[in-house]
């Protein structure tokens, strides 16, 4: 009954060093230098091909290169670096072969995957654009949101930042310490 108990001890430690380890507090995104959540905004929901547009850039991480692209078809526009508040202004201008209709602005930090978005009707050239007061859009995108090679957003899920306990780990945990348990178990019934 001594050598149960032992096991049973035995297990309990280590799941208990299982599951300290798996639930120790990750870095927040403040501490990561991350504000918020990735915005694009600029002043005008509506432009013509060859236009230029000031955007403001926030909530990504401090000294970081944004990278800032047109899409239908992506088409790089101008990298930009942030200050330490994670905020950055760039001058783009919409591609003068750019069709009339819906398309998207699109940032993606660099070292941090944060993804912002800016819907942004083209009209034809020779017509003249709208301009909104403070048009703005943010990102439904998490920290944990990544972007391919070249920029373009890939796999985003949506998911929030991880501030909370990772269940993957505390559910192997668990099933670790039930099948040392079980082991045990039997082992001291059957001596």
């Amino acid at each position: 009954m001594k050598r149960l108990s032992r096991v049973f001890l035995a297990a309990a430690i280590l799941a208990g060093g299982v599951f300290a380890a798996v639930s120790a507090p990750s870095a927040s995104a403040e501490d990561l230098g991350y504000n918020g959540v990735a915005t694009v905004k600029t002043s005008a929901s509506e432009a013509t091909p060859g236009q230029s547009l000031t955007l403001n850039l926030t909530g990504f991480g401090a000294a970081e290169t944004v990278k800032v692209s047109f899409h239908s078809d992506p088409v790089d526009l101008q990298s930009a670096v942030t200050d330490s508040k994670g905020e950055a202004q760039v001058t783009v201008a919409i591609p003068a072969d750019a069709e009339p209709g819906a398309h998207t602005i699109v940032a993606v930090g660099q070292r941090s995957g944060r993804i912002a978005t800016f819907p942004i009707t083209i009209k034809a050239a020779g017509a003249s654009a709208t301009p909104s007061p403070s048009a703005s859009s943010t990102s439904t995108a998490s920290s944990t949101a990544k972007a391919s090679s070249n920029g373009v957003p890939t796999g985003n899920t949506g998911a929030p930042v991880n501030d909370g306990l990772p269940l993957l780990p505390i559910g192997l945990g668990a099933l670790l310490v039930v099948a040392v348990a079980a082991v045990a178990y039997r082992r001291v019934t059957t001596h």
